[in-house]
């Protein structure tokens, strides 16, 4: 990933579960920070841009990525 954005995906039985996060006092453009079923977002977040220490957890379904 770009700059001080950390994305960890766990494979799952019928799934993937991905944790994204960013450690920076500066927007994030141009990433996805999420697929298939968003779960929990701490801060704030779009499909293409993540604002300054923002969590986001969310799970997709295997097949539907």
């Amino acid at each position: 990933l770009v700059g001080t954005a950390t994305r960890v995906e766990w494979v799952l039985n019928g799934g993937r579960l991905t944790l994204f996060a960013t450690t920076t006092d500066e927007p994030i453009d141009n990433v996805t920070p999420w697929v298939g079923e968003l779960l929990w977002i701490e801060g704030a977040a779009t499909q293409t841009t993540v604002e300054p220490w923002t969590v986001v957890w969310s799970f997709s379904e295997t097949g539907r990525e």
